[in-house]
């Protein structure tokens, strides 16, 4: 929650739109003519890339950053031709052009020996990255973050991953090269990236329609449930996405359903078992761990489970009313499964049960180990 609150304070201060300094010294009127003309000739490329240079250029020798929000904005929002004539043209120059300058920008963030200007600035370009990317759906644009995802900074690696993680983007096909080398960063960094980063990831991996969208979430469903066996789960909330992530992805053709279904049921499993081992006696999640996993549990109940079952608040009421553990753990099997029988989901969704060692399979979903008594869980 800490990384969390972190993150989103600096996106707050960053998008501060206070301070004319910067903004008022960039001249306009030059990209302003080209935006309005029907076709562009080679002194409009020039203007176009001019333009990007001196905005981005701008950006990087502010001393203040309150109006950084503005240069971006003023840059952004000039991305596009303002007629339909010209549009492939200036969008295909000012790709060309924000790739080049923003590109240039970044390598000289090793240079600023100042940590926390090196740091507002890395956070800012990325933000423009994600802003570019959105207007102007260019994978090349995404692929300037990956040299960030590895970042030691926390909210750095966010921002490059929320740059790369952009479904609507990949889906287009472009650049399959590309593509894979986004994939491969994203898939370096899941076992050391904190829950905010891996609920981008996952909500990201559930749309993409490749492959590789598959893979990377499985991935990250298969650390969680490493987690939740080694009980070293932090940030109970990302379950939420994972589950329904994994839901999503079911409809995407040619989904690998019986290992999503596999990875769906057994992760709801240890987040209900770990659950009920706390109010069996245990006690052991804070007040923020339990309001998170208590939350999980009653949507995804709401949000999929009553989806393919009929309407359902059973595991609801019982959350909602306390300590009834029996009750819980008998919901538990019908839904999940049991050593006397399939469960109602995976009867429903026909997946084929649990695997267990040696490739053989098992009705009933891994059972929690037992606490180490040295972990204080939550």
């Amino acid at each position: 929650m800490k990384r969390k609150c972190v993150i989103l304070a600096v996106v707050g201060a960053s998008l501060l739109l206070v301070g004319q300094s910067v903004f008022g010294a960039i001249d306009t009127r030059g990209i302003e003519r080209v935006r309005n003309k029907t076709v562009l000739d080679s002194g409009d490329f020039k203007i176009i890339d001019g333009f990007v240079s001196d905005t981005v250029h701008s950006l990087m020798i502010t001393e203040d950053f309150s109006s950084v929000a503005q240069v971006r904005k003023m840059l952004v929002s000039r991305s596009q031709s303002a007629l339909d004539s010209a549009k492939v043209q200036y969008s295909r120059q000012f790709v060309e052009s924000s790739v080049k300058h923003i590109e240039v920008a970044m390598g000289q963030l090793s240079n600023i020996r100042d940590e926390q200007r090196r740091f507002l600035l890395s956070v800012n370009l990325l933000i423009l990255v994600d802003q570019l990317v959105d207007e102007l759906r260019a994978i090349e644009l995404a692929d300037l973050a990956t040299v960030k995802i590895k970042d030691e900074n926390t909210v750095v690696r966010y921002w490059a991953v929320k740059c790369v993680a952009n479904s609507r983007v990949l889906n287009l096909g472009q650049k399959p090269d590309v593509n894979q080398r986004i994939f491969r960063a994203l898939t370096n960094v899941v076992e050391s990236s904190g829950s905010e980063i891996l609920k981008a990831m996952s909500e990201f991996s559930a749309s993409v329609k490749g492959p590789q969208g598959e893979a990377l979430l499985l991935q990250i469903a298969d650390m969680r449930l490493k987690a939740y066996s080694e009980w070293t789960v932090e940030g109970e909330y990302l379950d939420g996405s994972v589950l329904k992530s994994l839901w999503r992805r079911r409809d995407v053709i040619g989904a690998n359903r019986t290992a999503i279904d596999q990875r769906f049921g057994q992760l709801y499993s240890y987040v209900m078992q770990r659950f009920i081992k706390n109010l069996d006696g245990g006690e052991f999640l804070s007040d923020r761990s339990r309001a998170w996993t208590e939350s999980v549990l009653i949507e995804i109940e709401q949000v999929c489970i009553s989806k393919v079952l009929g309407k359902t608040q059973a595991i609801k009421t019982i959350v909602r009313k306390g300590k009834d553990v029996n009750r819980l753990a008998q919901e538990h099997d019908r839904l999940l499964g049991s050593s006397s029988g399939r469960g109602a989901l995976s009867v429903k969704l026909g997946y084929n049960d649990y695997p267990i060692a040696n490739g053989e399979f098992s009705p009933a979903p891994l059972r929690l180990p037992e606490r180490p008594k040295e972990n204080i869980g939550g």
